[in-house]
């Protein structure tokens, strides 16, 4: 590399898949920022989303245990091979999750897997009272492993 040369910023793709409540606002905040550096940001949000990030390329995700295994078993597949197909063409570098969602564990994987770095903001590890299940306890705490 020249010595007068600047590498250019990775490219980072955001990814917020919940649909409600205050985290997908924090995620397109999050866009909105970075967006305003001289970073180049690829987001994808949730198709549903009470606050779609502008932009955003939208994944269909679920609502109830029904669509959680047809969209995991339909649309997950369909969005590793998204996600390898930006790392390959928009060389995307860093992959960053605002929040912990449930395909979160196997999406921050396989970005790993891909050679991304992994970024994860955890908004509460320790879960509120009524979500402190044993999924949701697995998936915070696979989430937190294997970020980079």
């Amino acid at each position: 590399m020249d010595g007068d040369q600047v590498s250019a910023p990775p490219t980072i793709l955001l990814v917020s898949l919940g649909r409600n409540g205050g985290l997908p606002k924090y995620a397109a905040a999050i866009s909105e920022a970075l967006e305003a550096t001289n970073h180049r940001c690829i987001s994808l949000c949730a198709s549903g989303s009470e606050h779609p990030i502008a932009g955003a390329w939208r994944i269909p995700t679920y609502r109830n245990m029904l669509t959680l295994v047809l969209s995991s078993l339909l649309v997950l597949p369909l969005l590793l091979l998204f996600v390898a197909t930006l790392r390959l063409v928009a060389r995307v570098r860093v992959v960053y999750f605002p929040y912990v969602h449930t395909w979160t564990p196997l999406l921050l994987l396989w970005a790993r897997l891909l050679g991304c770095r992994a970024v994860v903001t955890f908004h509460d590890y320790r879960p509120h009272f009524g979500e402190a299940g044993l999924m949701t306890r697995l998936i915070l705490w696979a989430a937190s492993r294997l970020a980079t």
